[in-house]
């Protein structure tokens, strides 16, 4: 079973907690970060220094601005 939460106070607090017995093991899995974050575009193009030209990696970042534009749900 998939619930949801947030840390709070360095713990995790489940937005619907339900009854889950005491004791019970479970596992955490993070979400992903934002794509369209500018920390995320500022470490894509961190990762493409140096394999372009100056004037290229100008309109690479451009075009990654305008992607973070693109509705993810209208595809």
């Amino acid at each position: 079973m998939r619930y949801r939460g947030h840390v709070r106070n360095g713990v995790v607090v489940l937005d619907d907690a339900g009854q889950l017995p005491e004791g019970m093991e479970v596992s955490i899995l993070t979400e992903s970060q934002d794509p369209r974050s500018e920390e995320t575009v500022k470490s894509q193009l961190s990762d493409l220094i140096g394999l372009f030209p100056p004037e290229d990696m100008r309109e690479i970042e451009e075009a990654l601005r305008e992607c973070r534009c693109v509705d993810p749900d209208g595809w």
